[in-house]
C-alpha cells in the first residue's frame, strides 16, 4: 500500500515539474459538493474479549457509520490534455462528514486518485455539453473523530481497541451537466474497499467474512468555470 502511494506521488511530481505557473493555473479545477444520507462506512474488524460463565471468549465487532452531512472539496489538475474534451488528471479530494456510528462521531476521508477526463469539464476549451471521468487511486480514512461508547451497557469493553484509521484503494466516477443556473455540475459515486478479514461466529463453529469499505453519492458544483 506505501509502495502504490510513494509511486502515485513520484508520477505527479514529475509531471508537474516543467510547468509554468499560468499553465497550472489553467490546468487547474476545483469543486465543492454536499450530501445527505448517502455517505457509509465500515472500519476494519475488532477482536475484544468478553466474560461468561463458562470463561472468556473471543467476540468480533464490524463497526459501521453513515453520514449526516458530508462536506467534500476537490482540487484536480490535468496532467495531460489530449484534447479540448480528453484529459489524464491528478486529484485529491478531502471530506468532513458528520457520522453516527458505533466509533464515535465524525469522519475524515481523503482520496488521492489519477483520472480521466471527457467531455464537459475536462479542460476550459471543451464546449461539450455532458461528460464525466472515471478515477482510481488510493484513500485515507479516519472515523470516531469525537469518541463516544455507543455499547454502554457493557456489552463491548471499554479497553476493546477499534482501528479508527486506515488506507485502502479506491475508485470513483462522475457524470457532469450544465444546470439550469449555467453552473457545471457533478454526480459522483466513490467506491473504497480493504482486504477481506475472516473471523469465526457461533462460537468458533462458522466462518464468517468482512471487509472495510466506504460508499459514497455526492452532488458537486464547479467553482469559476
Amino acid at each position: 500500500m506505501k509502495t502504490s502511494l510513494f509511486a502515485i506521488i513520484l508520477f505527479i511530481s514529475l509531471s508537474l515539474s516543467d510547468i509554468s505557473a499560468q499553465s497550472f493555473k489553467d490546468r487547474s479545477f476545483h469543486t465543492i459538493g454536499t450530501t445527505y444520507f448517502t455517505d457509509y462506512y465500515a472500519s476494519p474488524l475488532v477482536a475484544y474479549e468478553r466474560s461468561f460463565f463458562s470463561g472468556d471468549e473471543t467476540q468480533y465487532e464490524t463497526p459501521w457509520g453513515f453520514s449526516i452531512m458530508t462536506f467534500a472539496y476537490k482540487y484536480r489538475f490535468n496532467i495531460v490534455e489530449l484534447s479540448d474534451n480528453i484529459a489524464f488528471s491528478t486529484s485529491i479530494n478531502p471530506a468532513l462528514a458528520v457520522t453516527a456510528s458505533s466509533v464515535g462521531m465524525g469522519s475524515i476521508n481523503v482520496p488521492l486518485q489519477l483520472n480521466m477526463e471527457f467531455g464537459a469539464g475536462s479542460t476550459y476549451n471543451t464546449t461539450a455539453n455532458m461528460g464525466g471521468y472515471l478515477g482510481a487511486g488510493l484513500e485515507w480514512n479516519k472515523v470516531g473523530l469525537v469518541n463516544y461508547d455507543l455499547f454502554d451497557a457493557g456489552d463491548i469493553p471499554h479497553d476493546a481497541e477499534f482501528q479508527t484509521m486506515w488506507m485502502q484503494p479506491v475508485i470513483s466516477a462522475g457524470i457532469r451537466y450544465w444546470s439550469a443556473s449555467n453552473v457545471l455540475k457533478e454526480i459522483e459515486l466513490k467506491y473504497g474497499w480493504a482486504a477481506q478479514q475472516e473471523y469465526t461466529v457461533g462460537g468458533g463453529s462458522e466462518v464468517s467474512t468482512h471487509r472495510a469499505r466506504t460508499i459514497r453519492i455526492i452532488f458537486n458544483g464547479f467553482l469559476n468555470y
